[in-house]
């Protein structure tokens, strides 16, 4: 979606609603004084991770914390659409019952082999419609059955999010710019590029910290509805992802491990994990939350680095107390979380 119908639309709609009014007053923090975190664990990536062809990054959760976790329930992973005959066989070992996936429109348009690799052979498909809080099938006769394997489609961000997102958490004057160069983009190419310029600024001295905090603030029924996916028994095997199974992936992550009783210290070591999966993956083309590579600081938004998890679990617990105070606020309340534990735990 450009830049323009999205300036647009804050316009007419929502420009100074009530709703957003609080978000408007939090600008994009460009420095986070938080004490560097000392993790505690001794295994890298390469020993932990599954070894696959074309499928990168995956691994069990349960080796985030082996004293308390059942292995061989939840697996994250990058992207499996690409998987090799060999990737294919080992994920049928697995017994991987379900796909959950996490990338946005965007994202999958670009997935060439989105409905052609086999690895989804035989699974029935579903879509989450956000207006109805809903799964609705993809194909007539897509009812499901206890035995059936099932693949689920669930964005948690897109780029009509992010510009959202992102706008009203500019600075009063600089929304005001935007919006002065956003009526003189349809004239000038010129005010089209800086309007563009100052979200891609905004993005990158955010970081993969804003994402996060864009998705735990305008996503979290998507969010819960991927928990309670993760909590039913009916569902495993699982497999979850993204593109490169990173950040979405690992935010998800993250607050199972919590509901799990796993310490911020294994949450954080199970996430710089990742630090090697755009890398691993090796294609300049793949998104990182439906913004494009050329767009935004590699840096910054293709590593995994501990301060950014650590700095998402204190901005909940900033604004909502604690996570479970989050999850109990938009509908993953204790009852569910003991249906998660209980599924979980050793």
């Amino acid at each position: 979606m450009k830049i323009q119908l999205f300036l647009a639309f804050v316009l007419v709609c929502c420009c100074y609603s009530n709703a957003f009014q609080q978000l408007s007053r939090r600008s994009i923090s460009i420095t986070r004084m938080v004490a560097p975190t000392t993790l505690h664990a001794s295994q890298d990536a390469s020993s932990v991770n599954i070894q696959l062809d074309n499928i990168k990054n995956m691994r069990d959760i349960a080796t985030s914390s082996v004293a308390s976790i059942k292995p061989g329930i939840i697996y994250r992973t990058g992207c499996v659409s690409k998987a090799s005959d060999k990737d294919i066989q080992l994920c049928n070992d697995l017994k991987v019952k379900s796909w959950i996936d996490l990338r946005s429109e965007a994202e999958l348009h670009e997935d060439e082999h989105l409905n052609s690799n086999k690895i989804y052979d035989g699974f029935k498909s579903f879509s989450y419609d956000k207006k109805k809080g809903v799964f609705k099938a993809l194909d007539e006769g897509n009812a499901l059955s206890s035995n059936d394997k099932r693949r689920y489609f669930i964005s948690l961000m897109s780029e009509s999010l992010i510009k959202k997102g992102v706008f009203f958490r500019l600075r009063k004057r600089l929304r005001f710019k935007s919006i002065f160069l956003f009526l003189l983009a349809n004239i000038s190419r010129r005010a089209d590029k800086r309007v563009r310029s100052i979200f891609i600024e905004s993005i990158n001295k955010g970081g993969l910290g804003l994402l996060n905090e864009l998705v735990l603030d305008y996503s979290s029924k998507e969010i819960i509805e991927v928990l309670k996916l993760l909590a039913n028994a009916e569902n495993h095997p699982v497999g979850m992802y993204c593109t490169a199974g990173k950040d979405r992936t690992g935010l998800i992550t993250m607050l199972t491990l919590s509901v799990l009783g796993v310490s911020d210290d294994e949450i954080l070591a199970d996430y710089v994990l990742s630090d090697k999966a755009y890398s691993e993956i090796n294609d300049k083309k793949a998104m990182v939350a439906s913004l494009k590579q050329v767009d935004v600081d590699p840096e910054i938004f293709l590593r995994a680095k501990p301060q950014v998890m650590k700095d998402t679990m204190a901005y909940i617990r900033s604004n909502f107390g604690s996570i479970n105070n989050y999850l109990d606020k938009y509908g993953f309340d204790e009852n569910w979380r003991n249906k998660l534990r209980t599924t979980l735990h050793l």
